[in-house]
C-alpha cells in the first residue's frame, strides 16, 4: 500500500487494499481481509494514550490482543484455510496462521501469569487454585518457548527477531511456591500434588524450606545519603546511601523521595520513564538464592515495576536475568515480591 501511494498519493487506499487481498489470497480474500482489519481495529483502539515505544519489550503488550480477540482472529484464519483451492494460496494463509500462533501462545502465557500473580499477591485465591494456575502457567510457558523456537528454526522470516528474556524473565514460580509454603502454616508441609511430579519444583521447594542469610547492604536505606550524578543540571540518579547504585532517565514529571516509615526509609518514585535502584552482592557458595522486597503503588498499562535479579559469574560474565513484577493496577497495601 505504501509503495503504491508513494507512486501516486491520489489513489484510493481502499481500492488498493481490495486489490491486494483479491490477488494475493484469492478465494480466501474475504476472511483474510476481515482478519487484518480486525487486527488494525484492535491496535487503533488500544487502552490508554499513545506514546513513543509504548509496550516495547514489555509483557503487558498482551492486553492488545486478549484471549477472546485471539479466538475471533483464529476463526477468520480457519475460515480462510477452509476456502483455499490451490497450494500457493494454502501456503500464504498458512504463513499468516503460523506467525499468529506466536501471538496466541504469548497471550495465553501472559494471561495465566497475570492471573497467578494477582491472586497470589492479593491472597484472594485458594491453595488449590494456586496449584492449578501455576501448572497452567508453566505449561503455557513451555508451549510458547517450544513453538517460537521451532518457528524460528523452520520459518525465520515469519517474525521479527526479539529477545526471549524480555518475556520469560518474569517467572512467578518461586514466589508462588513461597505463598503455598506460607499458607500451609508449616515449613514441613510437602509440596502439593501434582506439583510434586515436577523434579524442578520439588528441588525449589526443598530449598525454600531453609531460611537463608540476608546479604544486602542497608536494605532499609538508613545510611547517610549520597547525592546522585548530575549532567548539565539534569539528575541521572537517586539520592541513596552508600552501597546502592541507581540509574534515572531524566523526565519532565519524574520525582523521587525518601521518607521514614516504621523504622526504615521508603523510596517513592513517580513519573518515571526508566529508573532502577540496585546493588551487586557476592553470594555465598550455594546452588540456590532467594531475594524479596516490599512494594506498593499504582501501575498503568505498559508500565513495569519489578524485583530483578541479574547474575554474573566469578569473571563478571552475564549468566541471565530473572524477575518478579507487580501487575498493572492499584496496590495500596505492602506486598512481597520475591524471586
Amino acid at each position: 500500500l505504501v509503495a503504491q501511494l508513494l507512486q501516486d498519493p491520489e489513489q484510493s487506499a481502499d481500492a488498493l487494499l481490495d486489490e491486494y487481498y483479491r490477488r494475493f489470497f484469492k478465494e480466501s480474500a474475504e476472511p483474510m481481509q476481515r482478519f487484518y482489519e480486525r487486527c488494525e481495529e484492535q491496535w487503533m483502539n488500544q487502552p490508554g494514550d499513545s506514546y513513543w515505544l509504548k509496550f516495547y519489550r514489555n509483557e503487558t503488550q498482551a492486553i492488545l490482543f486478549p484471549p477472546e480477540v485471539c479466538r475471533e482472529l483464529r476463526d477468520y484464519l480457519q475460515e480462510a484455510a477452509s476456502m483455499v483451492k490451490t497450494h500457493k494460496v494454502r501456503a500464504r494463509v498458512q504463513q499468516v496462521s503460523d506467525a499468529f500462533g506466536v501471538t496466541e501462545r504469548f497471550v495465553a502465557m501472559q494471561t495465566w501469569r497475570d492471573r497467578l500473580n494477582r491472586e497470589m499477591l492479593s491472597s484472594a485465591g485458594s491453595r488449590d487454585q494456586g496449584v492449578r494456575w501455576l501448572l497452567a502457567f508453566r505449561e503455557a510457558r513451555r508451549e510458547f518457548v517450544d513453538y517460537t523456537r521451532e518457528l524460528r528454526a523452520t520459518q525465520p522470516l515469519l517474525m521479527a527477531p526479539f529477545t526471549m528474556d524480555d518475556y520469560l524473565k518474569h517467572d512467578p514460580t518461586v514466589n508462588t511456591l513461597v505463598w503455598l509454603r506460607d499458607s500451609a502454616g508449616s515449613l514441613e508441609k510437602k509440596l502439593p500434588s501434582p506439583l510434586a511430579e515436577d523434579p524442578e519444583l520439588e528441588e525449589l521447594w526443598s530449598h525454600l524450606a531453609v531460611r537463608g542469610l540476608s546479604i544486602e547492604h542497608d536494605g532499609e536505606f538508613l545510611g547517610p545519603l549520597v547525592e546522585p550524578r548530575k549532567i548539565a543540571g539534569l539528575v541521572y540518579g537517586v539520592s541513596l546511601p552508600l552501597g546502592w547504585v541507581s540509574k534515572v532517565e531524566p523526565a519532565e514529571h519524574y520525582r523521587d523521595s525518601l521518607h521514614e516509615e516504621e523504622g526504615s526509609r521508603v523510596l517513592r518514585i513517580e513519573g518515571s520513564i526508566n529508573t532502577s535502584v540496585f546493588q551487586w552482592r557476592r553470594l555465598p557458595s550455594a546452588a540456590f538464592s532467594f531475594a524479596s522486597m516490599k512494594i506498593r503503588g499504582k501501575l498503568s498499562p505498559s508500565s513495569s515495576a519489578s524485583l530483578t535479579l541479574g547474575w554474573l559469574d566469578a569473571n563478571h560474565r552475564h549468566l541471565g536475568v530473572s524477575s518478579m513484577s507487580l501487575p498493572v493496577g492499584e496496590w495500596p497495601e505492602w506486598l512481597d515480591l520475591g524471586g
